[in-house]
């Protein structure tokens, strides 16, 4: 073999060297808002929440960092601006984008961490949509558990999508991703996201609520086959009574019973309830817009007497086959009209997709 030719196979495996051998990185990311609708994105945000078992959630109790998220969503939802500076704290565990789907703007405000590269947020806090438009549909519309709840995700964020709803969230972590206890209600585990208020789920809504005190906040949960026998949707105010006739739990129950009179829709203190008592009477974001002060919400219960009249919470606990956003769009689009737009002008196309 002469010199040359050796020299030329040495260039050849340094080549393969190098191209074998991945670059160095402090960290990864995970990125979902290249998804090319928003069901997508929260598809691809589902693949990524952190299992249960793996203890890799942890808690948030820096009040300084609890505050700076709370001025940064109501400044988001009040002043319509997405892609803002965010101080240090909050800046190493979410980023901000505006996404458009259907020519509706929207701001997501997500986790992305995934320095360990093992698939899964660092940071299981959670993933927020704000509709930008003036006059977005008034529904908040929640996914507290989306890895226990099972198709929950993709229900929530096609109710949203189609609604073009005010407000989406969804949890980062399934609620027994840590086997610890919470030390805010001690029969749930501490990545509960809405049995606890040291996370950034609670302190969302809190932040929304403070500002748009009446819209409609609706979680939707899942019951298993054996609960409720009879039952196929349960809903209710967050408390053990009868939701209020003008609440949107009751809007909801009407619109469903109208468009699914085969469906049993049950509620408490129902004729046909047989007993079902899935009220969410611990739930701590319920008992925050059912007037229990925020001190108090992981031990006080809400009152119904005093939380009747004004209720905007509702939980909804489906059934495997009452699942399907082809059955709840039209219930929801009924209970929910999106107002109609001022002005009179003309909309034009843009292509989905993050801008």
């Amino acid at each position: 073999m002469t010199l040359e030719s050796l020299n030329t196979r040495l260039v050849r495996i340094l080549l393969v060297v190098c191209v074998c051998v991945p670059a160095a990185t402090n960290a990864a990311e995970i990125n979902c808002t290249g998804e090319s609708s928003l069901s997508s994105v929260i598809s691809c945000v589902k693949s990524s929440i952190q299992p249960k078992d793996t203890e890799l959630y942890s808690t948030v109790n820096d009040e300084a960092t609890h505050s700076q998220f709370y001025s940064l969503i109501q400044n988001i939802t009040e002043r319509k601006v997405c892609e803002v500076s965010l101080p240090s704290a909050l800046s190493a565990i979410f980023k901000t984008k505006n996404y458009i789907e259907d020519s509706t703007t929207y701001c997501i405000i997500y986790t992305y961490q995934d320095v360990n590269v093992d698939g899964y947020f660092d940071d299981g806090h959670g993933v927020y949509i704000i509709n930008m438009e003036v006059s977005p549909a008034p529904l908040s519309v929640v996914v507290p558990h989306p890895l226990y709840d099972t198709n929950t995700p993709a229900l929530g964020i096609e109710v949203f999508s189609s609604l073009k709803g005010h407000v989406f969230s969804i949890a980062g972590a399934h609620r027994h991703t840590n086997d610890v206890t919470s030390l805010c209600q001690s029969s749930y585990k501490a990545a509960d996201s809405v049995h606890n208020i040291d996370n950034f789920f609670f302190t969302f809504h809190r932040a929304i609520h403070d500002i748009l005190s009446t819209l409609p906040h609706v979680q939707f949960h899942s019951m298993g086959s054996s609960t409720c026998p009879g039952v196929d949707v349960f809903i209710s105010s967050g408390f053990s009574g009868q939701p209020n006739t003008t609440s949107p739990a009751m809007t909801i129950i009407n619109a469903a019973a109208t468009s699914h009179p085969e469906w049993d829709v049950a509620y408490p203190e129902a004729t046909n309830a047989n007993g079902c008592n899935l009220y969410g009477t611990g739930n701590t974001i319920g008992r925050m817009m059912n007037a229990v002060p925020t001190r108090d919400v992981c031990t006080v219960a809400a009152d119904k007497s005093t939380a009747l009249a004004s209720s905007i919470f509702v939980q909804v606990e489906l059934k495997w086959d009452y699942r399907s956003a082809v059955d709840w769009i039209p219930i929801m689009t009924t209970a929910f009209p999106r107002p109609a737009e001022e002005g009179g002008c003309t909309s034009f196309p843009l292509e989905s997709g993050y801008r």
